[in-house]
């Protein structure tokens, strides 16, 4: 039998404060999650957002559980504690949800909040229109204490019998929700979400937060699979949602235990600068949802940190601190558990800075030594060479040295495989060799101390016969890290030059024409 009834929206309270000062203000992209995980909890597989411009609403549809009148009417207060079964009841998934406050952070965003529902077995269709700008005052923005009867219709129609599901529409939409809602033209990002298009970070958000799974082929998808009996899909405007992922290579994942507090992580890097921003550092999760953005857990950044830019993970936390989120399930209480996990991450973090700066210099270093770039050390490409592959061996490279008659004529003197921890040395590669050449003439060069008690009396540069030249390392100009390279070409030249003028005007005319040669790229 058909009939209608009016069910009052109660709210506790306790929570008003939070709701006028946090949920109204909050992001749209923070409403759709709310709906989106309450789906999740009434054991949905299947949830698709879709937003109608010309109607101006948006519907949210999902193949959960459905609620029956009894359901909704406990839906509809809003208590502020913790209420409810820890497990869903058909997938026996954790909750996300266990206030009921998530269903009031749309109600700013429309004018009207209709709940369309149908449990399995049953041929009841339910009906409800919330009015949402009852709740809220436009004008002063305060929330409306006491009840606000929401009127819905129970139809019944035997051909829902072995349907389940729940349509939520928010109906005329305020001006923000719209902005977040439409596509724009621009189709450039920048370095943080702040610059996008309104509507590419709302998917960005929604993708950040979401119990999604990571992008097919991602191995993030296999050290920090969530573990639930079945997941959720997430269609917006049609198309598939996924997690957000840095990409690169994954630095180191695992689990740690902490007193009550267990934890899988993953930490990643693609070797240059996370972007957008808001994708660096740490994302922890509980539950498979992310709470509140992502974070460093106070690093004191400095030249030793300088590469913790280049660091994005997550953080699960599996067990021990459900009773610890706060009411908004945007922070933690603060509490010495989540100080102690904060400190094993936050040390993560700094081994994981440290490790990448090591490895990226190092890899630099030799990069620039063997290309001959303009700022390197004046030292022997190989010394700096063997230097660094120490560096990198430390930690946990291994190295493969491939004569120069078996590499590819295009093979570069030194590879570093990050991924593979591998350093690949072709032996005897021409770019391995120390050798200038001036005025046509080839000189190989040999780095030694000359010191001042020597004949050479601490020169830059002295001439070994007639193809070799001896480099001062400890000639003062030479230590210049910027500087350096070119102070010993210019000191080569002069020595070259010394031998081959017999007077002042024939040596600058010389000096002349090989420093247009020598620093033609400067």
């Amino acid at each position: 039998m058909d009939a209608t009834f009016q069910t009052p929206l109660t709210v506790d309270k306790n929570i008003v404060g939070l709701l006028s000062r946090s949920t109204y203000q909050r992001n749209f992209s923070y409403a759709l999650r709310e709906m989106i995980s309450n789906a999740y909890d009434a054991d949905a597989t299947v949830v698709e957002i879709n937003y109608d411009k010309q109607k101006n609403e948006v519907t949210i549809r999902d193949n959960g559980n459905g609620m029956t009148k009894e359901e909704f009417d406990f839906y509809l207060k809003i208590a502020g504690q913790r209420r409810g079964k820890r497990v869903t009841p058909r997938f026996g998934r954790k909750r996300v949800g266990r206030f009921g406050v998530g269903f009031l952070s749309v109600l700013p965003f429309c004018e009207t909040l209709q709940v369309v529902t149908t449990t399995d077995n049953s041929p009841v269709l339910l009906t409800a229109d919330v009015p949402a700008h009852e709740f809220f005052k436009t004008s002063e923005r305060d929330v409306e204490v006491g009840e606000i009867l929401v009127p819905g219709a129970l139809v019944e129609d035997e051909r829902k019998l072995q349907e389940h599901s729940t349509v939520i529409r928010l109906k005329d939409l305020n001006e923000h929700a719209q902005s977040r809602l439409a596509k724009d033209a621009r189709g450039s990002k920048g370095d943080t979400t702040g610059e996008w298009a309104p509507y590419d970070r709302l998917i960005w958000e929604l993708q950040d937060e979401l119990p999604l799974p990571f992008p097919e082929g991602s191995k993030l998808n296999e050290v920090l699979a969530y573990p639930e009996p079945v997941g959720v899909e997430v269609f917006f405007q049609g198309k598939k949602l996924f997690r957000n992922e840095a990409g690169g290579e994954i630095l180191e994942s695992g689990e740690f235990k902490l007193d009550k507090i267990k934890c899988r992580f993953a930490l990643v890097t693609p070797w240059k600068p996370v972007k957008p921003m808001e994708m660096r550092y740490m994302k922890l999760r509980l539950n498979n949802v992310g709470v509140g953005p992502r974070r460093d857990f106070d690093i004191q950044r400095g030249r030793r940190y300088s590469r913790i830019t280049w660091l994005s993970g997550e953080a699960q936390i599996m067990e021990g601190l459900d009773e610890a989120i706060n009411v908004s399930r945007e922070d933690f209480i603060q509490s010495p558990e989540f100080e102690a996990l904060s400190q094993k991450l936050n040390g993560l973090l700094r081994k994981h800075a440290d490790e990448v700066e090591v490895i990226d210099v190092a890899a630099r270093d030799m990069t620039r030594q063997v290309s001959g770039s303009k700022q390197v050390r004046v030292a022997s490409k190989r010394e700096v060479v063997e230097a660094n592959v120490k560096k990198l061996v430390a930690r946990g490279f291994h190295v493969r040295t491939v004569p120069a008659s078996e590499a590819s004529r295009r093979a570069e003197p030194v590879k570093i495989d990050r991924a593979k921890r591998e350093i690949t040395v072709v032996e005897g590669h021409a770019n391995l060799e120390d050798r200038i050449v001036v005025d046509g003439r080839n000189f190989n060069i040999v780095y030694k101390d000359l010191d001042q008690q020597t004949a050479t009396r601490g020169l830059p540069c002295v001439l070994d016969g007639k193809n070799k030249v001896v480099v001062n390392t400890n000639y003062r100009l030479f230590r210049s890290k910027r500087y350096g390279e070119v102070f010993k070409r210019l000191c080569i030249v002069l020595t070259v030059a010394k031998e081959a003028s017999h007077s002042a005007d024939q040596m600058y005319k010389y000096l002349i024409e090989q420093f247009d040669q020598q620093f033609s790229d400067y």
